[in-house]
């Protein structure tokens, strides 16, 4: 209804069809214009990419990439090729956060934790955008790797904001071991690449303890 109503407009009326012509190419001439300002100001850097293989070799010498990707002139990221398991794990994760947000609410109370400010299991509308309370999302916080990493009386001692793991073993069991699988996997795969940045850092600082960053 909307296209063919345009289209009318377009067809009864040529001065509002030029005018729109016009404003258009107007406003893609400034995009253009402005883009084009704006790449004069960024140096275009390429991603560097190492594959599965590379990093699970602990002999391997990455040194010289892990230098392009994390040393002073670095970006910063990489990115890893062929990690196993990795397209499995994801597809079998990212459908459940849609059925994570629509469980009754009743549910999602279970996993609500307003004492620990939300840091913990289900939150939603509790972060702000431009102050004003945003509700375009939900967000599911959980340690993959430790269900209670650090005990109660330490974290109250140290004054933590921390609880255990919530679940929601009841009412959709399959997300656990859907976010534990990919969580897990992404951990023991940046902990690969740490072994070689640690590598990297004890060829530039002699006085390194090797070790401290896996």
């Amino acid at each position: 209804m909307l296209k063919k109503a345009v289209t009318n407009i377009y067809s009864v009326n040529p001065l509002i069809r030029n005018s729109l012509m016009e404003s258009s190419s107007k406003f893609l001439s400034l995009s253009n214009n402005f883009y084009r300002g704006m790449s004069s100001n960024f140096k275009i850097i390429d991603t560097i990419t190492f594959d599965y293989s590379e990093i699970s070799n602990p002999n391997a010498n990455l040194s010289s990439r892990i230098e392009q990707a994390y040393g002073p002139d670095g970006f910063g990221i990489c990115i890893i090729r062929n990690v196993p398991n990795y397209v499995q794990y994801r597809a079998a994760l990212l459908p459940l956060a849609q059925k994570l947000a629509n469980l009754p609410q009743s549910a999602l109370d279970k996993l609500t934790f307003p004492d620990l400010l939300y840091s913990v299991g289900w939150s939603h509308g509790k972060e702000k955008f431009k102050g004003v309370e945003d509700y375009s999302k939900g967000s599911f916080y959980a340690n993959p790797q430790y269900d209670d990493p650090i005990p109660a009386e330490e974290a109250k001692k140290k004054k933590m904001l921390f609880a255990p793991n919530a679940w929601p073993k009841e009412d959709l069991p399959e997300l656990e071991p859907a976010f534990k699988n990919l969580g897990q996997l992404i951990v023991n795969t940046g902990i690969l690449l740490a072994h070689h940045i640690d590598k990297y850092v004890v060829e530039k600082i002699p006085n390194y303890e090797q070790g401290k960053i896996t």
